[in-house]
């Protein structure tokens, strides 16, 4: 897969995994409209957005990149199968194509990480009002989770 107009000083992975990102959003939020009676897309929504939950890990650095990666392939995997039974049936058709390009774009940034040591985020410096106060308080964020209304 070749990522159109890669600027040279930005990493390949780093924009696959934006277009893993950008498409994934695309899907989540067209499965959130669906409005046909007896179509319950929470299943497969609630695993599409636990894959770009993991998109997100990698960027943030939540975890060693490569396994994040590959935690987003599985639950991209799992969230095709729950969503085929829908796209079999006529609704978001095209979504099973996207789903195909986000899974090229996160195998092209599993190949950038597969052949490196992991890289852990290093331990955030203190927070310091000034040189001559106490530490000010960290704050831990949870992980970053889109949440879709269904």
């Amino acid at each position: 897969m070749t990522l159109p107009d890669h600027p040279p000083e930005r990493p390949a992975w780093l924009s696959a995994c934006e277009q893993a990102q950008a498409l994934l959003t695309d899907v989540l939020l067209e499965a959130a409209h669906i409005e046909q009676p007896g179509v319950d897309m929470r299943p497969a929504t609630a695993l599409l957005t636990s894959a770009l939950g993991a998109v997100f890990n990698a960027f943030d650095l939540r975890g060693d990149r490569l396994g994040q990666i590959r935690e987003a392939l599985g639950a991209l995997g799992r969230g095709e199968q729950a969503l085929s039974e829908h796209t079999s049936h006529g609704i978001m058709p095209e979504a099973a194509a996207r789903l195909v390009t986000v899974r090229e774009a996160l195998m092209l940034a599993e190949r950038h990480f597969a052949g490196k040591p992991g890289v852990l985020a290093a331990e955030p410096r203190p927070f310091r009002a000034s040189v001559t106060t106490l530490s000010l308080h960290q704050v831990q964020r949870a992980s970053l989770l889109p949440y879709l209304n269904m």
